[in-house]
């Protein structure tokens, strides 16, 4: 599995390769200027067999804090969005059974007046921002 890069650990990268040495400058940087909130473990949910579903919702202005409550407990990652679909979360479920259960509580929320899914095939990038130089 591997880890959130920071400053105090080894960067998976060599320091002497440009992208490397720019991704460890870049995070000591916004740690520098406060943009860092803490580090976190990148979990292989892959390897857990974890079902990954990428949700779109449509949610009543009014009631998007509530919603984002509900989300708590699977989301891995919450965003309020513009458009019709206001909410995109990234959710992961340990089985089948408790997706579907969990997506149909949300399809049955009052205040929930649209659901969209995607399933996810494969992780192809996550908590590498360096493989994306």
């Amino acid at each position: 599995a591997r880890g959130r890069l920071t400053v105090s650990e080894p960067s998976p990268r060599s320091e002497t390769d440009p992208v490397g040495r720019a991704a460890i400058d870049g995070a000591r940087r916004a740690e520098r200027a406060g943009h860092v909130d803490g580090y976190a473990p990148l979990i292989d949910f892959d390897a857990l067999d974890a079902r990954t579903v990428a949700v779109r919702l449509q949610v009543a202005p009014t009631a998007l804090d509530g919603v984002v409550e509900m989300l708590a407990d699977h989301a891995v990652t919450v965003f309020e969005t513009t458009g019709r679909l206001n909410v995109f979360a990234v959710c992961r479920f340990s089985t089948d059974d408790r997706r579907d259960a969990f997506l149909a509580t949300l399809a049955g929320d009052d205040c929930v007046r649209d659901v969209q899914t995607n399933p996810a095939l494969r992780t192809v990038v996550e908590g590498d921002a360096t493989s994306l130089l």
